[in-house]
């Protein structure tokens, strides 16, 4: 039996070793295309200042996270109404939130929490009289926006009226000294700067799940769907698919926070599979394949498919062959031409924007943060195709992709 196992390595391993370099090399042809396209036209908006006779509302799920940062800011920036939605079971938690949206002059709601974040969302517009205001700003309870974003922002808006606008992703001043923050950062950049761009030439921008503004009239007629747990995404194709703008925008952003765990990192990646997962098996279930889903699996294709392969291909090499050099030299091949643009053009825009470590340093968290993205990643993704919860949440619920 053993025999028979290592005979067939020995004929299978060399052929899955020339397939990873060929799916490599079309990846790398895919970031040098995104890249080049995203050159062209990722220069940096010009700013204008509204005319201030726009209406925004801010909206604030939480769920035991404190909320001054995000309440404190957007009243500061001249919101005209913020509403907080907390469903936390914390009562520290809830009477510091109750006590800082007295503060500031803003709406506190407790509910009890019934489900996804988009069934917060959902409960918040539910209490807002959408006629009063032109856009409604979707902010996570750590984040914060500069004095001038409403500003910045309606003067975008003026001159370019689109339905959806996903502001830029920020670090705050000296996130950066924490290493797990700093590669979490590298993918961020990698994201907003190569891929975002491209997107706006379709009207199809992605949604990060803070920092965006949704049209009023749009929410009228549509809301977050509860089934999902990337509401953000989701909201944005639904979007889309009614013909809708959606526009990703440099010109101002939100300040927002990395993963500052081990832990917390191991649950967001999970996440983020479980949720793309679901949106990639309801969008081909669907039939109706659009730019920013098209995009999504791409990208993804080289973090979650040959990165997982090469490291099992080289596993079972070094294991099945008595000479691997030549199945592990050109799964190497595939992975350094398939994988690491990511990681090489994220180090790039770090240190354009003035962070910067020492090559061992970011080698390590390259490592460390590729063995977190395999392992959780994957767990959320699997689970997704399976149809089973993320059991670290007890409150959601299987979801029906169809």
């Amino acid at each position: 039996m053993l025999k028979e196992i290592a005979s067939f390595m020995e004929f299978f391993l060399p052929k899955a070793a020339l397939a990873l370099l060929v799916l490599g090399s079309l990846v790398a042809i895919w970031y040098f295309v995104v890249y080049v396209a995203s050159f062209l036209t990722s220069r940096r908006e010009r700013v204008f200042r509204g005319s201030g006779r726009m209406k925004f509302a801010v909206v604030i799920p939480t769920y035991n996270d404190d909320v001054g940062p995000s309440v404190k800011s957007s009243v500061e920036a001249g919101a005209d109404h913020v509403i907080v939605l907390d469903t936390s079971d914390r009562e520290e938690v809830k009477r510091r939130n109750g006590e800082v949206c007295r503060r500031y002059g803003a709406e506190w709601v407790w509910m009890e929490r019934g489900g996804y974040k988009a069934w917060n969302l959902n409960r918040a517009l539910e209490r807002l009289d959408l006629d009063r205001y032109d856009y409604v700003l979707f902010l996570d309870a750590d984040a914060s926006v500069p004095k001038d974003f409403f500003s910045v922002v309606e003067g975008y808006l003026e001159r370019n009226p689109v339905d959806v606008l996903q502001t830029e992703w920020r670090p705050y001043p000296g996130i950066h000294g924490d290493l797990l923050s700093y590669f979490s950062w590298v993918y961020a950049a990698v994201f907003q700067k190569l891929v975002t761009p491209v997107l706006n030439f379709f009207d199809a921008g992605l949604v990060f799940g803070s920092g965006f503004l949704v049209r009023s009239d749009v929410l009228k007629g549509l809301r977050f769907d509860e089934r999902f747990i990337a509401e953000d995404f989701k909201f944005a194709l639904d979007v889309m698919e009614r013909g809708g703008k959606v526009r990703y925008y440099t010109g101002t952003g939100v300040y927002v926070s990395q993963p500052i765990s081990l832990t917390e990192m191991g649950k967001q990646l999970e996440r983020w599979g479980y949720g793309s997962a679901q949106i990639i098996i309801s969008t081909l279930k669907s039939g109706k394949i659009n730019p920013a889903v098209a995009v999504l699996f791409l990208t993804a294709l080289s973090a979650h498919v040959i990165t997982p392969a090469y490291l099992i291909l080289s596993l079972l090499s070094m294991l099945f062959l008595p000479s691997p050099g030549i199945p592990l030299a050109v799964a190497t091949a595939a992975y350094v031409i398939g994988v690491l643009p990511l990681a090489t053009i994220g180090f790039l825009q770090m240190r354009r924007d003035g962070v910067n470590y020492p090559l061992s340093r970011k080698v390590f968290s390259y490592l460390l943060n590729m063995a977190f993205w395999f392992v959780f990643t994957w767990k959320g993704v699997v689970k997704a195709s399976l149809g089973l919860p993320l059991r670290w949440d007890p409150t959601e619920k299987v979801v029906n992709h169809g």
